[in-house]
């Protein structure tokens, strides 16, 4: 009887063996695809790799497993940020500090939106966000890198725009084709302010043109006056934002950079206006999201050319 048991509990050793062996290469291989295309992959993979088989099994596991990790780090360096600005009295770090606490407010909130984009299996929106937290957290550390009071600071800034940077290769993945934001732009493009204003520019001006093609679909689709007015002033505030913003890459490539922030904070202004309307009479969810969107792009391309200027800026 036990010699007879042993074949069987071999042949169910050897099936445990194989599909374990599946199931790892199936996890390593997923790794792979989000790593290979990260600003660091060998953070990604030493991040990644930890994590049990089953939360990183598949590419929406590793942009849960990362969103979750990008939230508590981006909470993290808040409340570092809140300390260090309780001890530092030095003029020029408090600017610093003040500025990269205001990035993490935002961050967080991206993060927060990203979260439930990830739930809704809206990969879109994840990446969108991602990205967004991604630019933010750039520009705070770029700011570091020339003044900053902590080391620890500086290092958890740029682990956050690592999560971020991850999360956005998956989340461009899931939703399928080339055409995502992080892939669109990789890190060598965003290694300093000018880069990240022109790159924010691009993706502003992406952005309008998708965002003014939908308020033309839904004026035709829509027949309450109210919505008819709202869509109508939003179309006349895209249409100053897209002037502004062709305006703003012209003085960029021409180094003017305070040509440049005045046409982004009046294209930020415009994208307020609609947000506002939108708050009263919105025909469209997406519209508001996608309104909103196009406000922290401007917001970002107002903050990152006005540094640039050496002095005080309009957004600022």
């Amino acid at each position: 009887m036990a010699s007879t048991s042993i074949p069987y509990i071999l042949s169910l050793f050897l099936l445990f063996s194989c599909i374990s062996t599946r199931l790892s290469a199936q996890n390593d291989d997923a790794i792979q695809k989000v790593c290979s295309n990260a600003i660091s992959t060998e953070f990604c993979l030493k991040t990644l790799r930890p994590y049990p088989r089953s939360a990183t099994s598949d590419i929406p596991g590793i942009a849960k497993v990362t969103l979750d990790l990008a939230r508590s780090q981006a909470s993290a360096t808040k409340s570092l940020i809140g300390t260090l600005l309780k001890q530092v009295s030095d003029p020029t770090n408090r600017t610093t500090l003040t500025d990269c606490s205001k990035r993490f407010d935002r961050v967080i909130l991206e993060l927060n939106a990203a979260k439930k984009y990830l739930v809704a299996k809206d990969y879109t929106g994840v990446n969108v966000q991602a990205s967004l937290a991604e630019q933010n957290t750039d520009v705070c550390s770029i700011s570091l890198s020339g003044n900053s009071p902590s080391p620890q600071l500086s290092t958890w800034t740029v682990k956050e725009g690592d999560y971020c940077n991850i999360l956005c290769e998956a989340s461009g993945l899931l939703f399928g084709g080339d055409y995502y934001f992080c892939k669109l732009y990789p890190h060598s493009a965003t290694a300093d302010l000018p880069g990240i204003a022109k790159v924010t520019v691009d993706l502003v001006l992406s952005q309008t043109s998708t965002t003014k093609s939908l308020i033309a679909t839904l004026f035709k689709q829509v027949s309450d006056p109210a919505n008819r007015t709202t869509l109508t002033d939003c179309s006349k505030y895209f249409n100053r934002t897209i002037l502004q913003l062709n305006v703003a890459m012209k003085y960029l490539i021409a180094k003017d950079y305070n040509s440049a922030n005045n046409g982004a904070a009046v294209a930020e202004r415009a994208m307020d206006l609609c947000s506002i309307s939108l708050l009263v009479n919105s025909p469209s969810p997406k519209l508001e999201t996608w309104t909103v969107i196009e406000r922290d792009y401007c917001n970002i391309l107002c903050e990152t050319s006005g540094p640039l200027l050496g002095e005080e800026y309009l957004c600022k």
